[in-house]
């Protein structure tokens, strides 16, 4: 993690972010995933549509700061605001 997203995360008292399995289910050629994202002792789970790609899993999901009640940082008086959006990648390696 670079520094601002270190200190966005408040990394020195939450060192650890924790992703979640809760469930994993076929569809078809889909692959669906409840994950459970857990940061700063804020906890969400999040519906993830994973779909096959170089023999991997690949599924992603956009999520905001404000889910885990964090305030995205401004910057220089704040002409420069950062946008309340994570983008969030699983890959997972397969064997097929």
């Amino acid at each position: 993690m670079t520094k601002d997203f270190q200190k966005i995360l408040n990394a020195a008292k939450y060192p650890e972010m924790t992703i979640k399995f809760i469930n994993f289910t076929r569809n078809q050629k889909r692959y669906l995933a409840v994950v459970e994202v857990k940061m700063m002792n804020q906890s969400r789970k999040y519906n993830v549509e994973f779909n096959l790609e170089n023999n991997k899993m690949v599924g992603r999901k956009n999520v905001k700061f404000s889910d885990f009640n964090i305030t995205p940082p401004k910057k220089m008086g704040g002409m420069i605001v950062v946008k309340d959006d994570l983008d969030l990648t699983f890959s997972l390696s397969t064997k097929i």
